[in-house]
């Protein structure tokens, strides 16, 4: 998912969007990366994994999710 009318769409049909971040990570400057900002800013994600730590750690709190 990239843009809010993509979001929109899986929040119709019932799906919850998962944004991961990373603090090492630093957006670009492409459309899709400047819009991912404003749907975080908006709150428009159901859940944010904060992906600091191992692969396990990640799984592990993707798994809390499902």
């Amino acid at each position: 998912m990239r843009f809010k009318v993509e979001a929109e769409a899986i929040h119709s049909n019932k799906g919850k969007i998962i944004y991961i971040n990373r603090d090492t990570c630093i957006p670009g400057n492409h459309a899709s990366e400047r819009e991912i900002i404003e749907l975080k800013e908006d709150g428009i994600f159901d859940y944010i994994i904060n992906n600091n730590g191992t692969l396990k750690d990640l799984f592990n709190n993707i798994n809390k999710i499902c």
